[in-house]
């Protein structure tokens, strides 16, 4: 066959393919639509001797042809259109404009090459083929794209691979910003208080556990590093605010039980109650006629996977986020036994799901009304203070781009008009969250 009649035919199918493909994206310009068709022009010009390619080479050489740009349209076939990824737990690439606010984008490659990557036909599947077959065949660890590490000879799934950096610069805007909240709040009678966990990645310090010491985004050299402790004591001490950093309690009761999954970055029961003991100490001084329970009020069953928020719905067991993300089908790592907690009184409760993002508890044994703004631990975490509290309103916010803005925030407060406010957030995100709070352009504007 002609070489370049089959250069020819391929270049012009592929011109097709693109131009049908750029057709079809969403807010297509005006200008882009001009360059649809200037494609489609291009590709007609070229492909007028495929006839005679049709004609000569009937056959094998054709059926190649034919398989060949068929399996170049397969990752096409159904593109992602999510504008989040819930189990990479981040926002997916969106489609680039060629010409936009009147300058031509130089960068529309690259940025169409991660929108694709992001999108494209049975992705998340081939994630998954790809992750099981790296653990099959590692001896000792693997560490994928998306920073989640496995321990093969340890059996740990670990989360983000390091955390913020808490720098003189951020701590004082975080305090500053968290302060200022908290007078706003003030103002209308509401308790503010703000609670944060760790990721295993930074709790558990095995041996054969990999996790990293250092920051994932190091300060520059003329900033020092502030430490966990001293941050608390600044936030308490200098702000006077009701900050509970949960690290040196779960340090403690480790020994006792497992306060973080194996398998899940999120904490246990165990460590969900040692949250929950923890904070209401702190909220029993502004309130003194709500109860805190202990362990006699719950009954206690142990199992040996997580039972996460949509488990406790539909009373089952799961692997665990990690382990889904994974994609392993492994029995091997659930050798661990945990202890689960479910409120004696439980049934007396009227749990509403609004939305996916939003729950109301009501108690007619509990006193007061709290808001629980946080990530997804807010699902797990919610089960215990809505014991003390007549009603809780659980607001999971981590989804979007600047979860604690001020604006979002208050819509809700002045809906559900609590008594206190509580923020949970896991570490890793703590610092680059709250110190842009006020950070106007960061905003969501959903």
């Amino acid at each position: 066959m002609n070489i370049a009649r089959y250069l020819k035919f391929s270049i012009s199918a592929l011109l097709v393919m693109y131009a049908i493909f750029y057709a079809l994206s969403d807010n297509i310009t005006p200008f882009e639509n001009l360059y649809v068709w200037l494609l489609l022009i291009i590709a007609i010009c070229i492909i007028r001797d495929a006839h005679k390619i049709i004609k000569q080479h009937m056959g094998v050489d054709l059926l190649f042809v034919g398989l060949f740009f068929f399996s170049l349209l397969i990752p096409t076939f159904q593109i992602d259109n999510r504008e989040i990824s819930k189990q990479e737990n981040r926002y997916l690439a969106k489609f680039p404009l060629l010409y936009e606010n009147g300058k031509l984008n130089h960068l529309f490659g690259a940025e169409y090459d991660a929108w694709f990557k992001d999108r494209f036909f049975l992705r998340r599947k081939l994630i998954f083929f790809y992750n099981n077959l790296i653990y099959r065949i590692s001896v000792f660890v693997y560490k994928n794209q998306k920073n989640l590490w496995i321990m093969k000879n340890s059996n740990y799934f670990l989360g983000p691979a390091g955390i913020d950096a808490l720098t003189e610069q951020n701590t004082k805007t975080i305090a500053e910003n968290l302060k200022k909240f908290e007078k706003s709040l003030h103002r209308r009678g509401i308790k503010f208080y703000i609670v944060t966990y760790p990721f295993p990645c930074t709790f558990y310090k095995d041996k054969n556990i990999l996790y990293i010491k250092n920051p994932r985004k190091k300060p520059r050299r003329s900033t020092s590093v502030i430490s966990d402790e001293k941050f608390a004591e600044i936030l308490n001490k200098e702000y006077h605010l009701n900050y509970i950093d949960i690290t040196p309690d779960f340090k403690k009761q480790a020994t006792e039980d497992f306060v973080i999954y194996k398998t899940d970055h999120h904490p246990t029961d165990f460590g969900f109650f040692i949250m929950y003991d923890k904070l209401m100490s702190k909220i029993q001084k502004d309130f003194p006629d709500i109860e805190k329970h202990s362990l006699s009020d719950f009954n206690l069953s142990k199992n040996n996977k997580p039972w996460l928020s949509k488990d406790r719905i539909y009373k089952k067991f799961s692997g665990g986020a990690e382990y889904k993300i994974s994609g392993i089908k492994d029995s091997g790592v659930f050798d661990t036994q945990y202890t689960f907690f479910e409120y004696k009184k439980i049934e007396d409760m009227d749990i509403k799901r609004m939305n996916q993002f939003v729950h109301i508890h009501k108690n007619p044994h509990g006193k007061h009304k709290l808001i629980l703004f946080g990530d997804s631990s807010t699902e797990g975490f919610v089960y215990f203070p809505d014991t003390s509290f007549a009603e809780t309103i659980q607001c999971r916010v981590n989804a979007r781009k600047n979860p604690f803005a001020p604006d979002f925030i208050n819509k809700i407060i002045d809906i559900f008009t609590p008594d206190a406010v509580v923020f949970l957030r896991a570490r890793p995100n703590f610092p680059a969250e709250f110190s842009r709070m006020y950070d106007a352009e960061a905003e969501d504007k959903k």
